[in-house]
């Protein structure tokens, strides 16, 4: 779902400034008067320790990602993803898993107000019925019961 491709082209601009900063600082090693090695030495050791943070920091969103598409293809009320969602220390992810709380919320009451007013439709035809058969019954009966007493 999330390939390094993707989140390498999210984070360029951070990457890039964070190459940029540490181009400054090297730039400020050599001028106050460090050797080329130990500048070369402090540049490998700071962009690795970058690189390794944004490759930890890709497989644990990819990881997270990949449980959420488990999740989600599994499902069969869709609606219902928000409740299951694994826990996120991200704020993003957070706010995100919150607004779909609430849509989620607000598509059931959607649906519950929707059977609610099917069932009301439901018993205005019941009571409709009712109401047209009661005459209907009753004038049924009454023509009955005058053949009867004109047969007698």
């Amino acid at each position: 779902m999330m390939s390094f491709k993707d989140y390498f082209l999210n984070k360029i601009t951070e990457i890039l400034g964070t190459f940029f900063v540490l181009f400054i600082m090297l730039e400020f090693l050599y001028i106050i008067g460090n050797t080329f090695s130990v500048i070369f030495l402090i540049g490998i050791v700071v962009t690795g320790m970058t690189m390794k943070k944004y490759l930890m920091d890709w497989y644990r969103k990819k990881r997270y990602f990949d449980i959420i598409e488990k999740r989600v293809k599994d499902l069969n009320e869709p609606w219902l993803i928000a409740e299951l969602l694994p826990v996120s220390y991200e704020i993003e992810d957070r706010i995100y898993q919150e607004l779909l709380r609430k849509i989620g919320s607000s598509a059931i009451e959607e649906i519950h107000k929707m059977e609610d007013e099917q069932k009301e439709y439901e018993d205005y035809i019941e009571q409709w019925i009712h109401e047209v058969k009661t005459p209907i019954t009753s004038i049924h009966l009454m023509l009955e019961n005058r053949i009867q007493n004109n047969l007698e």
